[in-house]
């Protein structure tokens, strides 16, 4: 069974209400971990590497929030959760990309190799960015603690 839709709701409810959205970082990361064994002949993976893949993804999109502010950055997030339901990947790159350059940040690479799914599927890159962008200032040391 995939997570898919109920983290996309969950996160979807974050955004609406205001809410941290750390569980759904954690939701995500346990997916990706799902969807890496359920691969036929994988059996072995670093999954602290894996999970750091996934937390680079938040960090960059909270500095990304810093530069734009949370307003901009939250109604960014309905357009991109839009574009992830859909499934465009085109559209979600190019909003990505656009805000980057706007913001005069580098983009990770890990978000290009999204658009060709070699470490991770488009739904947890999606997820965990919008997790960063939505996220709250105060959350540092809950981040700290993980």
């Amino acid at each position: 069974m995939d997570t898919r839709i109920f983290i996309f709701e969950t996160l979807r409810d974050k955004v609406k209400n205001n809410y941290s959205p750390l569980e759904v970082m954690f939701m995500t990361i346990l997916r990706h971990f799902n969807q890496f064994y359920s691969k036929e002949g994988v059996n072995h993976m670093d999954s602290e590497k894996q999970q750091k893949y996934i937390w680079v993804l938040y960090k960059s999109a909270e500095q990304v929030r810093n530069k734009i502010g949370l307003k901009k950055a939250q109604g960014m997030a309905y357009r991109l959760l839009n574009s992830v339901q859909a499934g465009n990947r085109n559209t979600f790159m190019d909003t990505v990309m656009r805000v980057y350059i706007s913001s005069e940040l580098e983009m990770p690479s890990i978000l290009l190799e999204a658009l060709h799914e070699k470490s991770m599927d488009f739904e947890t890159v999606a997820n965990a960015w919008v997790s960063g962008l939505i996220s709250k200032p105060n959350e540092e040391g809950e981040f700290n603690n993980v």
